[in-house]
């Protein structure tokens, strides 16, 4: 796929008005639950997650075959392995520079959450969103099968 075919649906513009308004409307919960804080607090939390799945769904929502969601899934389930892989790793990266080069100790420990806050808040979802459209959207083209094949029986 090429990146011509991948901006194509964004000509729409339907498709680029919807883009862009989940992905205002995903900044402005993550906004907002950053503001009123999440931790240990419910209501920012389930912000934050909303406003993740409305960041996801922003790329995605134009997605109508299975193959597309499978990809998501599989490069979900590999990018979870790969972050927490790489989060220890920086971490601990980031305590052994500790005290020789503090720069360099402070951007692998920046490093290092930013892979832990896409292990644990974004691979999970991607990994729903990609099983879950998968199923429904096979599910889908297996009926419209079934009604074609009874169709040209008769």
């Amino acid at each position: 796929m090429t990146v011509k075919e991948l901006l194509h649906q964004y000509a729409i513009r339907r498709n680029l008005f919807l883009s862009l308004s989940l992905l205002a409307a995903g900044g402005l919960l993550i906004l907002v639950a950053s503001l009123i804080g999440i931790s240990d607090n419910l209501p920012g939390i389930l912000l934050c997650f909303l406003g993740i799945i409305s960041l996801i769904f922003a790329f995605i929502h134009h997605w109508r075959n299975a193959k597309s969601y499978k990809v998501l899934l599989i490069v979900s389930v590999i990018g979870l392995f790969v972050f927490v892989i790489l989060h220890n790793l920086l971490e601990g990266a980031g305590h052994h520079f500790e005290n020789s080069h503090l720069l360099l100790s402070q951007l692998l420990n920046i490093l290092s959450v930013i892979f832990f806050l896409g292990a644990v808040l974004v691979c999970p979802f991607t990994i729903l969103i990609g099983l879950a459209g998968y199923l429904i959207i096979k599910d889908r083209s297996e009926i419209k099968n079934k009604k074609v094949n009874e169709n040209s029986k008769n």
